[in-house]
This record gives C-alpha cells, sequence and structure tokens, in this order.
C-alpha cells in the first residue's frame, strides 16, 4: 500500500506545475518558494494549538504534562460561589485544612478555617 502512494507521489512530482497555480499560491516566479509565507502558516499553527492547550488546561480538561510526571497538588479550589456583583465565598483547601474566604474588589478576607483532622476546630475570623 506504501509503494503505491509513492510511487503516485514521484509521478506527481515529475509534472510540471502551471503558472497560474503558482500564482495562485503566492508564487511569481516557478523556482521561487514563498518561505515567508510557510514560515508564518507554521507559526500561526503552532500559535493556535498553544493557545487550544492553554484554554484546556486552564478550564481543568486535559493537562499537557502526563499524570505521572505532576506532583500532588497541595491547593484545591473546592467550591466558588458568587454572592454578589463584585463578591464571591471561595472554599479552598491546604493540605488538610479548609479555609473559606470572602473576596471583593477591596482584597480577601479569611472568613473561617477548618481542620480535617480535628472537625470541632474551626475557628472564625
Amino acid at each position: 500500500m506504501k509503494r503505491h502512494f509513492f510511487a503516485a507521489y514521484l509521478v506527481a512530482s515529475t509534472i510540471p506545475i502551471d503558472s497560474a497555480w503558482a500564482r495562485l499560491g503566492g508564487n511569481t516566479s516557478s523556482d521561487a518558494i514563498p518561505w515567508l509565507r510557510m514560515i508564518l502558516g507554521l507559526a500561526l499553527c503552532l500559535g493556535l494549538a498553544l493557545a487550544a492547550a492553554f484554554v484546556l488546561r486552564s478550564r481543568g480538561g486535559v493537562s499537557i504534562v502526563p499524570a505521572w510526571r505532576t506532583r500532588p497538588r497541595r491547593l484545591q479550589l473546592l467550591e466558588t460561589v458568587r454572592t454578589g456583583p463584585q463578591t464571591s465565598l471561595s472554599l479552598v483547601r491546604v493540605d488538610h485544612t479548609e479555609y473559606l474566604l470572602v473576596s471583593a474588589p477591596g482584597g480577601a478576607q479569611l472568613a473561617e478555617y477548618q481542620s480535617a483532622d480535628n472537625p470541632d476546630d474551626g475557628a472564625s475570623a
């Protein structure tokens, strides 16, 4: 099967390109290769691939790094609730302690924390 494709490629590579097709691709002469156009096209494709990977990773989708190379995460965002147009409550776990944070345009404050080892050890700020 591969031999047929290779033979077809050899035959197709010997056929001279019509000048109209060359002008359509941006060539003004039959020997010139539009290097700048090829490099810009490659850069555009690589940029789109990196942007797609970044979007997937930032939204919790597919990770670029294999799972066996990552360390276990110490910080986890468990839940976020919007309480107003500019304020939100966030439940965050660091190691085995959960924190309730209030975020506003002026900053963030610790509202409460609770240790997973001792559930009665909750403090209110």
